[in-house]
This record gives C-alpha cells, sequence and structure tokens, in this order.
C-alpha cells in the first residue's frame, strides 16, 4: 500500500474512529481513494452515507492535517499496519467497524500467534493480581499470546505473567502508543515495546480519553481466541471486554471467588449466565491444548490379567489431578494450625494475633511463637508476606 493513501486513511481514523473501516469502504468506493476523497473538497455526495456523517467528513477534511499526523509517526518511529496488509490481525476483519489503521510499536510477529485476553479490574485483590499472574503465565508457556489493556491491577499482572516466560505480550491501548498510561505502568511498558507489542488505533499523541477504552476493549476481545475474567464489580470495564468478545462469538472464560469480596462479582455473573468457570489454567488449556491439559482420561497398564486394585485388565481408570499444594510434612502442629488460619487472601498480623491471644494468656510469648511460626512458613514457600503487614497462602 502506498505510503501517502494509508497517510489519509489514517487521517479518517482520526476523526471517526468508531466507524472507520465502513467509511472508507463506502468512499473508496465513490472516490476511488481516501486520497481523491480528500483533495475533491466537494458535498460528499456519497448516497449510502447519511446527512450528518456527510456533514462529519466534510468538517473532518478542513479539521485534520493529515501531512502534520504521518509526521508525527516519522518522528516518534511510530509504525502503522493497514487493513489490507498481510501483517494485519486477520481476526480483526470478521467484525466491520474494525480500524482500518493499527499503530504499534514492537514485534509484529506476535499478531500470528493464538492469542488469549486476560482482563479484570483496575482495583482488585492480591489474590487476583496473583491469579491473573500465574494464568497468564501457564497459557503463555502453552504458546498463547496474552493480551490485555496494561491498565492497573489486573492488565498488569497478566502482561507481567507473560513476560516471566519471555514469550512477549500484546498491550492493546486507549490512547497513541507514544503514551504511557497509566503512568504508574511506565516501566512496564517500555519493557513491552522491548519484549512484546504495544498496539492502539488511535494516532500518537491522542490522550486516554474515557470513550476511547470500549473501542480498545473490542480490540482486546477481536485478537483473542477467547477471554479470561479473572476479577471484576459487578459494572466493571472489563466486562465490555466479555460483553464484545460474546458479540464476536469468542469464548468467554471467569474464575469464581467469594461472594463476600466485590470484585469476584462480576466473574460469578457471568458465570450464572453461562460463562465457562475456570479453578486452574489447565481448566483452559484442556478444552483447546489437550495436550497441556491435565484433568483427563488416562489408560492404565494392569499387570497381566488384573491391576494392583483387582480390576479386570484393559480397565480404564480415573486419575486425579496431582495438586499444586506444597508439602507441609515439616509443620508441627502448631505451625499447622497457622498455616490453616492464613487463607488465599491477605489477613493483617492483628487478626493473627488475636486469634493467639484468645487461646493464651501471655501476649508476649504468644506474640514471638506467632512470628516464629510466620518465619518458618515463610521460609518454606507456602505464605508470603504482603505490604502493610498483610500475609497470605502461596
Amino acid at each position: 500500500m502506498e505510503e501517502q493513501e494509508k497517510m489519509y486513511w489514517a487521517a479518517v481514523q482520526a476523526g471517526l474512529p468508531e466507524a472507520t473501516r465502513r467509511i472508507v469502504q463506502q468512499l473508496i468506493s465513490y472516490y476511488g481513494s481516501i486520497a481523491a476523497f480528500w483533495h475533491a473538497r466537494d458535498t460528499v455526495p456519497v448516497s449510502s452515507l447519511t446527512n450528518q456523517m456527510r456533514e462529519k467528513l466534510i468538517r473532518l477534511r478542513s479539521a485534520i492535517r493529515p501531512e502534520k499526523l504521518w509526521e508525527d509517526c516519522r518522528r516518534k518511529k511510530v509504525k502503522t499496519i493497514a487493513c489490507i496488509e498481510e501483517t494485519y490481525p486477520q481476526e480483526l476483519l470478521f467484525f466491520p467497524d474494525s480500524p482500518v489503521i493499527l499503530y504499534y510499536y514492537g514485534e509484529t510477529a506476535l499478531l500470528r500467534r493464538s492469542s488469549a485476553g486476560v482482563v479484570g479490574s483496575r482495583r482488585c485483590t492480591a489474590y487476583g493480581q496473583k491469579v491473573a499472574f500465574d494464568f497468564s503465565r501457564v497459557l503463555a508457556e502453552a504458546g498463547f499470546c496474552i493480551v490485555s489493556g496494561m491498565a492497573k491491577g489486573i492488565d498488569a499482572a497478566a502482561h507481567e505473567g507473560a513476560l516471566s516466560t519471555k514469550a512477549g505480550t500484546i498491550a492493546v491501548l486507549g490512547c497513541g502508543v507514544d503514551i504511557p498510561y497509566p503512568p504508574d505502568n511506565r516501566k512496564l511498558y517500555w519493557r513491552i515495546r522491548e519484549e512484546g507489542l504495544v498496539l492502539s488505533e488511535f494516532f500518537p499523541g491522542e490522550k486516554p480519553l474515557q470513550w476511547h477504552f470500549p473501542l480498545r476493549n473490542r480490540i482486546i476481545s477481536g485478537l483473542s481466541r477467547f477471554i479470561l475474567l479473572v476479577e471484576g464489580q459487578a459494572r466493571s470495564g472489563a466486562l465490555i471486554t466479555c460483553n464484545w468478545a460474546a458479540e464476536q462469538g469468542k469464548d468467554v472464560w471467569a474464575v469464581p471467588g467469594p461472594v463476600t469480596n466485590p470484585y469476584s462479582i462480576g466473574p460469578l455473573l457471568l458465570i450464572r449466565d453461562g460463562a465457562m468457570m475456570a479453578i486452574t489454567a489447565q481448566d483452559i488449556l484442556g478444552a483447546y491444548r489437550p495436550e497441556n491439559g491435565r484433568n483427563r482420561l488416562k489408560q492404565a497398564k494392569p499387570a497381566p490379567g488384573s491391576d494392583q486394585k483387582g480390576q479386570p485388565a484393559g480397565a480404564v481408570q480415573l486419575r486425579l489431578p496431582v495438586t499444586d499444594e506444597p508439602s507441609r510434612g515439616a509443620l508441627s502442629p502448631e505451625e499447622r494450625t497457622l498455616y490453616e488460619s492464613i487463607s488465599y487472601y491477605p489477613v493483617h498480623i492483628n487478626n493473627l494475633l488475636a486469634r493467639y491471644d484468645a487461646q493464651s494468656d501471655k501476649h508476649v510469648k504468644t506474640e514471638g511463637k506467632l512470628y516464629l511460626g510466620l518465619t518458618k512458613l515463610l521460609s518454606l514457600r507456602l505464605i508470603e508476606k504482603l505490604p502493610g503487614e498483610y500475609y497470605q497462602r502461596i
């Protein structure tokens, strides 16, 4: 595709990001090219367009300077893909209002891999971040490219889980690809630029406006073979991504959590309404990559005539998956009780002390025992310590 024609496509998308592909097709059918439309300076007499859209296009030609937009791309070393080029992700061509231009930094080879969208709330629990990291790590190791929106919380944890495997990851932004947003994720942004792919349909320098993110979410779901929701409130923005996925015919998975946790309500509602439940990453891999899933029937190899349990030769046994729970054989009864009192959700040291004080008259001694027990559990990597004197199981 000629660079000048691509420049005008980018200019139309800059002004009409919500309907670019459909409009570009109509303009090309009438004018032959977007460059011809841009220089026509007429009233856009395209019969298939509404009067409102025709007025928008007339204003667009005077409001945007395509040359300046393209110069910004060159100056910031932003690369572009047009929807008619081979590198453009084919998955996005299945819905009509996909962008005609994608801006990016990084490795476009990731677009050719089977992808998994992992999303969730910006406000989340330490448990949710751990689940997003662990699921993404396992899925990435199995060959999936993790796609998310680089927001705080679940998105960031998903990207970090993928990067921990050196497998790369795709971050779809709701602003220009040259803007590290949110600022708190600046280090993550630069790491994805170097080891993965940063992608956006918004031209360089475009600010992260609120209405950009629902559009961004359709790209996340469009690129992904399925969407996994880890945590999200009942009105979480991550649910928009799940809705896009359902409209696009993609599978939706959700990680369950306690009904008392407001960030579990979104996944629980999805599961209630038909989404698939993922307790482990192997649940997902069993659906798409049976060779990586562990919940499968395996044929036993019995001794001639019978197996060890006296079953007939050739019988099929169910082998339950081995749990990943660490060995606790080295724990004393008191340490085991302490371990059982710590859940996968953070618990504060004061709550642990209160439980010990209820069973003892000597606060100082029990406090010392408690810290000795916590030290033992930490050394065995059965628990982890979080900021603010919180502890949780690993």
